[in-house]
């Protein structure tokens, strides 16, 4: 995704070699070959670092684009990820922790089964039973892409040591949804902690306010309504003002 447009897996690719000399050459060799004419609408650069001694991998994508005016536009993106879990000992007292998280996910997965067994439809009326499915579900997200991210890293890495040198290894996919992943655990977690109001409703202070919350929810509702009407009304200004002249408003979302 550039700053133009968005573009597919279609097009030319070449692989640069490890010294500078090979590189030059190659560079060259584009050139005399007219790699870049009239009809090219983008040149991606795409290549991955890995610290060892943070053990950490950075996939970097240089994007060059042409748009149809003429011009050049430039733009970058950078996704620091750890995708090698487990090398130190702390990362197996992560491990652990993890097993016993499906554990635990397993256990409340048949609890909540055998709840809704029992008060049938009943049990969706109340609004944390709501949430233990919808944290359930992101649950087994999270289980499930760590579990493909594992094998999809080992298979990377024993295809990388395996070949030559001259072949290229795509952490990109890996990369970004590991950037997506991290999102959903976010809203997991915050989820989770909304739950820690249904085990302490039995503090005086926090039933106080459960109850207020709740009394003044129709209110907050009409409220938080009209205020995305003014806010999105005054973000869409912006756009259809400055969309073509300020870069911070080239697009609804960046507006808002």
């Amino acid at each position: 995704t550039g700053e133009v447009s968005v573009y597919d897996q279609g097009g030319f690719i070449e692989l640069f070699g490890l010294t500078k000399e090979t590189f030059l050459e190659e560079i060259q060799k584009l050139k005399d070959n007219l790699w870049i004419t009239r009809g090219t609408r983008a040149i991606l650069v795409d290549f991955t670092i890995y610290n060892a001694n943070l053990n950490l991998f950075c996939q970097v994508q240089l994007i060059f684009e042409f748009p149809a005016v003429g011009g050049l536009i430039t733009s970058s993106i950078f996704r620091t990820v750890k995708l090698i879990r487990y090398v130190h000992t702390f990362d197996y007292f992560v491990l652990g922790c993890e097993i016993l998280f499906i554990l635990f996910i397993l256990y409340y997965t048949i609890e909540e089964v055998l709840e809704i067994r029992y008060c049938k439809l009943s049990y969706f009326k109340s609004v944390m039973n709501c949430l233990d499915i919808v944290i359930i579900m992101l649950s087994y997200v999270c289980i499930a892409f760590n579990i493909y991210r594992q094998v999809q890293v080992d298979s990377l890495l024993g295809a990388l040591l395996e070949n030559d040198q001259h072949h290229y290894s795509d952490f990109t996919f890996l990369c970004y949804w590991q950037h997506e992943f991290n999102i959903i655990s976010s809203i997991t977690i915050f989820l989770a902690w909304i739950k820690v109001f249904k085990y302490i409703s039995f503090n005086k202070t926090m039933t106080q306010l459960s109850e207020t919350l709740a009394k003044c929810a129709r209110d907050i509702s009409g409220f938080a309504i009209m205020f995305f009407i003014i806010f999105f009304a005054y973000a869409q200004l912006g756009y259809l003002t400055f969309g073509v002249q300020v870069e911070s408003f080239r697009a609804l979302q960046y507006s808002m």
